[in-house]
């Protein structure tokens, strides 16, 4: 089942629900992302091989997502999509404080696919 993504303008601004491929093929549309970042007590941070259909076999930050829209009640936050995303991709089930430090966009393509992202980066430390 494809997932139901949020669509914005390079500032952020919501402009509308698109499915999750519209935003990563062709030139893709822009859209809501997260990337966290997690360090623990030693000031290390946390890393992944990331399996992915692209990007496969590489090392990577220590989650990526995108706020999914949700059809039976609001529309994920930032901090419910990387606890999310956390859990599937750490199995980290405690939802820990998460420092929003600000957005940037990202634009990439890889043959077919593409990123076209205005992404949120957060940190936060688990041991």
């Amino acid at each position: 089942m494809s997932q139901t993504i949020l669509a914005c303008d390079d500032e952020g601004k919501f402009l509308e629900y698109i499915p999750k491929e519209a935003g990563h093929s062709g030139n893709g549309r822009r859209h809501f992302a997260i990337t966290v970042l997690l360090y623990n007590s030693k000031g290390q941070v946390l890393l992944q091989k990331r399996k992915h259909e692209i990007f496969d076999n590489i090392w990577d930050i220590t989650g990526a997502t995108h706020l999914i829209h949700r059809q039976d009640r609001a529309d994920e936050s930032l901090e419910q999509a990387s606890w999310r995303c956390l859990k599937v991709e750490y199995g980290i089930k405690d939802k820990i404080p998460l420092k929003n430090l600000g957005f940037f966009n990202y634009f990439a393509k890889y043959g077919e696919y593409c990123e076209n992202e205005h992404c949120v980066m957060l940190v936060g430390e688990y041991d």
